[in-house]
């Protein structure tokens, strides 16, 4: 037999998993002692931006946040956030802008609107592992990070575009640094740079999603502090002038312009869109109790199915290593006074943060699977912390396969999610973009489709058909509430926009310069009840949804004098 051919034979042989895994351990090993710190940074970046850009954007919430973006990049309108032309406060203005800068710098592209996800999740998961390093263990930090990234939880809050996983890991990281300002300043080391940073994120937050950004955080820290009984850690948080004066200066300056721009904004965005939503029981999503542990397990697989045996010996102490003790022993500890520099201090932490955000997300009836999310990173050290303890080590095995495990469900499930049929318009992009021009309007009859626009790049608003003076429609949340509320802070360009059907022609007629093109998206139904709409003008039928959309094209002279244009 060739050398060749003994060489590859032999190779095979011996190339099992545990050997392949056994040798990537081998490689990696002597290079992170090396690099402890840019290794990880870069094998996660790598990791987070591997399928970022394999889907099309999802509908609605993909694509409806990032048209709102690329409306930013496109007019130079960096104010307030755009949706077709009209005002839409639901959301502060931070995630539009990452995500306006990258379409601006990048051009337009799915991967390119999940940037402040990918960005932010590389930063949380990061700050993770810094802290975990510096205030447990080191091997808790790398086990804890490589846990986090294979959950396809997070791997997939990462590639959404959408504000769940934004707001999450700004919280993540204003929890992180305010424990090790605190700490730094515990043992006399320099701390207040990061009481500073811990405002900023806190200020980040408020852009994020609204005063939960920073609320939620300081909550967490304030129960620690209270578990620790070490007031002065408050005070060396909240005692800070300049900490205070960054966080107005990032947080206030946007309220303050939009407010004076559009008088009921603070009331709309405030009362109406945060406090309304958390108490009120008339949005989706409406789920009991045990929706959010549940999710969590759910999507914290495979891992979380070695966390309840593994907990279990945790509890019992019939484990080794950090925090291995008898349940008596632990009952007595939660009530005695750590070193708040201590890394059983920062196990507290977890559990406080963990613990407090899923009661917290658990109290209103409107449930978002996104909204749990800041959850997910001290569940990941948890995690990694009870395999310890169970074990007294981390066997290369049992993690090598979670983790692999878990990365290729993360994948798989993207490509699942690639690969199914798209619901939206994303088929009749390309031949539309060939044929559409600059002057054409665009008109949606009973739908809105988000993302149509963003992958034109559509320049102007397109024309929403409904029956507006629908009172329903103000008790429901879907797109024409979304419309409806935005037309109250504008209502004159409303009025351009949101149409009536049967006011429909004589608006085109008026509006729509000579010669152009007609573009009606509909239900398929309206191709019989519209005499404007004729079969020899069907452009595109939406695939495998009988019943779905249609799209007709109306052209030049024809389109007015179909319309009865005078």
């Amino acid at each position: 037999m060739p050398r060749y051919f003994v060489v590859v034979d032999t190779f095979a042989a011996r190339a099992t998993p545990m050997s392949l895994i056994t040798r990537l351990v081998s490689f990696l090993q002597p290079r992170y002692e090396r690099h402890p710190v840019a290794m990880p940074a870069v094998l996660l970046a790598l990791w987070l931006c591997l399928a970022v850009g394999w889907r099309s954007l999802g509908m609605p919430d993909e694509g409806r946040y990032s048209v709102i973006a690329l409306d930013m990049a496109l007019h130079n309108q960096w104010l307030e956030p755009l949706l077709n032309g009209l005002p839409f406060f639901h959301k502060p203005p931070l995630f539009y802008w990452i995500n306006g800068l990258a379409l601006k710098l990048f051009g337009t592209s799915c991967w390119a609107a999940r940037t402040s996800s990918v960005l932010i999740g590389w930063m949380g998961g990061m700050g993770l592992y810094l802290f975990v390093r510096q205030h447990i263990s080191h091997k808790l930090a790398w086990v804890s990070l490589l846990l986090l990234a294979t959950m396809p939880f997070f791997f997939g809050g990462a590639q959404f575009a959408n504000l769940d996983m934004l707001v999450g890991m700004l919280i993540a990281l204003t929890v992180l640094a305010g424990a090790h300002a605190v700490m730094q300043q515990a043992l006399g080391l320099p701390h207040k740079g990061w009481v500073w940073l811990t405002w900023v994120f806190a200020a980040l937050g408020i852009l994020a999603k609204g005063l939960i950004g920073a609320a939620l955080p300081a909550a967490v820290l304030l129960l620690w502090l209270l578990w620790q009984r070490h007031w002065r850690g408050l005070w060396v948080l909240l005692l800070s002038l300049p900490g205070a004066v960054l966080f107005a200066l990032i947080a206030v300056p946007w309220v303050v312009l939009v407010q004076q721009r559009y008088p009921g904004f603070a009331y709309y965005f405030f009362i109406e869109q945060q406090f309304h939503r958390f108490s009120g029981g008339e949005f989706n999503n409406q789920q009991g109790w045990w929706f959010y542990p549940a999710l969590l397990f759910g999507m914290g697989l495979p891992t979380s199915v070695w966390l309840l045996p593994a907990l279990w010996r945790n509890m019992r102490g019939n484990g080794q290593g950090l925090g291995a003790q008898s349940m008596q022993g632990r009952l007595k500890q939660m009530g005695r006074v750590l070193p708040v520099a201590s890394p059983a201090s920062a196990l507290r932490l977890l559990w406080c943060w963990l613990g407090f955000v899923v009661v917290f997300f658990s109290i209103p009836t409107s449930k978002t699977v996104g909204y749990i999310l800041p959850a997910v990173p001290p569940l990941a050290v948890l995690f990694a912390l009870c395999l310890q303890t169970a074990q007294g080590l981390w066997p290369i095995k049992r993690l090598a396969g979670m983790a692999l495990g878990g990365a290729a469900l993360c994948l798989t499930l993207t490509g699942i999610f690639t690969a199914i049929p798209r619901s939206s318009i994303y088929s009749v992009v390309p031949s539309m973009r060939a044929a559409i021009a600059p002057q054409d309007t665009i008109v949606m009859i009973d739908n809105f489709q988000f993302d149509m626009p963003f992958y034109l790049s559509w320049h102007k608003p397109v024309l929403l058909v409904a029956d507006w003076d629908n009172p329903v429609h103000r008790q429901s949340d879907g797109w024409r509430n979304y419309m409806l509320d935005a037309a109250d802070f504008s209502p004159k360009a409303a009025e351009q926009i949101m149409i009536r059907n049967e006011h429909l022609p004589a608006h085109l007629c008026a509006t729509a310069p000579a010669g152009s093109s007609v573009w009606v998206l509909a239900p398929q139904w309206y191709g019989d009840k519209l005499p404007y709409l004729l079969p020899e003008q069907l452009f595109w039928t939406q695939p495998k949804r009988p019943g779905g959309l249609q799209m007709w094209r109306v052209q030049g002279a024809q389109a007015r004098a179909l319309l009865g244009c005078k």
